[in-house]
């Protein structure tokens, strides 16, 4: 899983192929080609903050793990 650096749980591998599954069925259209590779070019910058499946805790969202980390 490939996370945003600037917030390390952003799943941007999922959003990646999620929004070129809309754009395929063209439930996602960007028309004007600056706007478009503006937008793309989020998506298809490398990525350096990989997490492996095994290392991600599902039990709680993020935000409740950012709150006991202050509280700690």
């Amino acid at each position: 899983m490939i996370f945003q650096q600037g917030n390390p749980f952003e799943a941007i591998g999922a959003m990646t192929q999620y929004l070129r599954e809309l754009q395929e069925t063209q439930r996602l259209l960007i028309i004007d080609t600056q706007l478009k590779s503006a937008f793309w070019a989020y998506f298809n910058q490398q990525r350096i903050f990989e997490l492996k499946e095994s290392e991600i805790n599902y039990d709680q969202p993020w935000w409740l793990l950012r709150n006991q980390n202050k509280e700690q």
